[in-house]
């Protein structure tokens, strides 16, 4: 699978040596096993990458885990990585919107720029 991914990247030229790639990890198997591809694929073309994860406040101990374990993670690598603690619930009480779009929302408001923080 990796050999396929960077097959894909190389052909269509989409990571260069000074890229920062921002990554949303939650701590499942799929953003877990990017991060793992990205981190492969980083020591071949030497761009940085960086993270974030974001705790929705939805989930409880949960979710307490999961920002647990993604800040545990991208320490043990040296991946820099910024854990946004977020209530959507409360925003989209707010917005009068579903907690999914104001979770949406949110994250393209405020996680856009992480690759500056």
């Amino acid at each position: 699978m990796v050999e396929k991914i960077r097959a894909y990247v190389e052909k269509y030229h989409m990571l260069e040596q000074s890229d920062i790639v921002v990554a949303g990890i939650s701590g499942g198997a799929d953003s877990v096993c990017l991060l793992f591809v990205l981190m492969d694929l980083q020591k071949e073309i030497g761009f940085q990458i960086r993270t974030v994860h974001v705790h929705h406040g939805l989930r409880g101990e949960a979710a307490d885990a999961d920002a647990a374990f993604v800040k545990e993670l991208t320490e043990q690598h040296k991946i820099p990585c910024t854990i946004y603690y977020y209530d959507v619930e409360l925003e989209a009480k707010k917005r009068k919107q579903s907690t999914e779009r104001a979770g949406a929302v949110w994250r393209n408001e405020n996680c856009a720029g992480a690759s500056q923080r």
